[in-house]
Formats: structure tokens, C-alpha cells, sequence
């Protein structure tokens, strides 16, 4: 082995290059995230091969009227967790010697949430279960979530009040929600903002997600939560149309407050769970 260094003139203490030192630490740090990445890749490529899979056992099944929507909201969610993590790859890939650990949390945060969301796909007929839930833990996790996605022309802002109490609700159900709002807020918000604010009203917990984008009519606004709608070219309109089960098993309601070319905001009220 070769060490390259120079000796101390004043004793016979040999000092070791830092340039070579820290270019071997380089190549090390480089290795380490080129085979953390090859992980990535290969567990992405095998979500998509299992979602494939999935979708394709779920096209011979006979029953197609209650359980096709189930399914398709589902399906939504798995794809919205599948764009995290091919936006995060991504940037890696481009970034790889200034990435940082937290780039790489958030692919880990958003590939378990896929998981769970597949794992729903096998077990579409077992209810999420409703736990106490902390709001601010719920939106910090949606924020995760949603954060790699956004436009760069598109402002981020969290607002969470201090010492909320706690909430009862399903936390699959709830988290998806937060996100399929908060993504449909991105795609009708080119710039702008996208807020998520936590407070208590009146004895209720409030989470609510705004935006600065193009606002809707009374008649979109009146049809955002129906199975199907959707005014995107590209859209499918079962994001939305998950937002409304949430609340068929735990109390509180969401409200919607959107006018053309005024932004939207989408209100949950839940009870306190004191």
C-alpha cells in the first residue's frame, strides 16, 4: 500500500496529504451513494413490475361496481408515491457529490408509504384503522411527501400552531387525502404558493391546504369530490374522490372555498380527541 504524505521537520511524525485524504473520502462517499442508488433503482423497478402485476390481476375480477373505485383510488395513491421517488432518483443522479442524507430519507419515507398503499391493493376489503393522531405529525408527513414534486416556481409554506390536541381518524386514509389535495393544488398552481396550516377553531382541529392557483367555478368546485371528474388532460379523478371517504368512519367534515383566479382552500375539521 502506498501512503502519501511528507515528514515533520521537527520529528520523524509523518503527515498525511488532506488533499489525498479527502479525495480518497470522495470516492469512498461516491461509491457508497452509486450502490445506494443501484438499490433504489432496482426497488423501483421492482415496485412498477409488482403495480403491473396488480393491476392486472385486478382487471379479471367480476365485481366492478363498489370495489373498482376502491381500486382505482388505491392504484392513484401508489403512482403519486412512485413520482417521489422517481423525482428524488432524479435529482441524485444529477446532484450525486452534493446529495445529502435528507434527499434519501425522503425516497425511504415515500417508497414504505408505497408499500402500505400496495399491501391495501392485497387487502383492499380491511378497513384502515382509526388512531389518535397528532395533526401536525400527519401534515409534516404529507409535506415529505409532496415537497419533491413541486414546481420550482411554486412556494412551499407550513404553518402548524403549537399544542394541538390530538385527532381520531384513519392515518392511511388521512395522509392520503392531504396529499392528493395538496397535489392537485400543485398542478392548478404553476406559481405561486402552496400553504399547509394547522389551528383549533371553536374546539375543532383544523388542517387546511391553500393555494394562490387558477381557482374553480361554482359548478367544478360543486363536482371536485365525484368519482371520475376531472379537468385535466392527463387526470383521472380518483384523487379527489378519496377525500370524502375519510369522514364515512370518523367524525368532522372538509370544506372547499375556491373562486376563479382566486386560489383554493381546502378546510379539515375534525373534533378534538381530549
Amino acid at each position: 500500500m502506498t501512503v502519501y504524505g511528507r515528514f515533520d521537520n521537527t520529528s520523524t511524525r509523518l503527515i498525511t496529504d488532506p488533499t489525498v485524504d479527502e479525495m480518497r473520502h470522495l470516492r469512498n462517499a461516491v461509491a457508497k451513494r452509486d450502490h445506494e442508488i443501484g438499490n433504489l433503482e432496482r426497488e423501483l423497478d421492482a415496485a412498477r413490475r409488482r403495480q403491473d402485476a396488480l393491476e392486472s390481476r385486478l382487471e379479471q375480477l367480476e365485481d366492478q361496481s363498489t370495489y373498482q373505485l376502491s381500486v382505482s383510488t388505491a392504484a392513484h395513491s401508489f403512482n403519486n408515491m412512485l413520482t417521489v421517488i422517481v423525482c428524488n432518483v432524479q435529482l441524485l443522479l444529477k446532484q450525486i457529490d452534493t446529495a445529502d442524507e435528507a434527499a434519501f430519507a425522503e425516497i425511504l419515507q415515500a417508497t414504505r408509504h408505497a408499500r402500505k398503499v400496495a399491501l391495501r391493493l392485497l387487502r383492499w376489503n380491511q378497513e384502515d384503522e382509526i388512531t389518535l393522531l397528532d395533526p401536525n405529525t400527519v401534515v409534516q408527513d404529507a409535506v415529505t411527501l409532496v415537497r419533491p414534486t413541486l414546481h420550482p416556481q411554486l412556494e412551499l409554506n407550513v404553518y402548524l400552531a403549537s399544542e394541538l390536541p390530538l385527532i381520531r381518524a384513519p392515518e392511511r386514509a388521512m395522509l392520503d387525502a392531504l396529499v392528493n389535495v395538496a397535489f392537485n393544488a400543485r398542478d392548478a398552481t404553476p406559481s405561486g404558493r402552496l400553504s399547509f396550516i394547522t389551528y383549533e377553531d371553536g374546539g375543532e382541529i383544523r388542517i387546511d391546504v391553500t393555494d394562490t392557483g387558477s381557482g374553480m367555478d361554482e359548478k367544478t368546485k360543486s363536482r371536485i369530490f365525484e368519482p371520475y371528474f376531472t379537468t385535466k388532460v392527463t387526470g383521472h379523478g380518483v384523487g379527489m374522490s378519496s377525500v370524502p371517504a375519510l369522514f364515512q368512519r370518523t367524525p368532522g367534515r372538509v370544506e372547499v372555498a375556491s373562486a376563479p383566479g382566486e386560489g383554493t382552500a381546502v378546510s379539515f375539521a375534525f373534533p378534538s380527541a381530549r
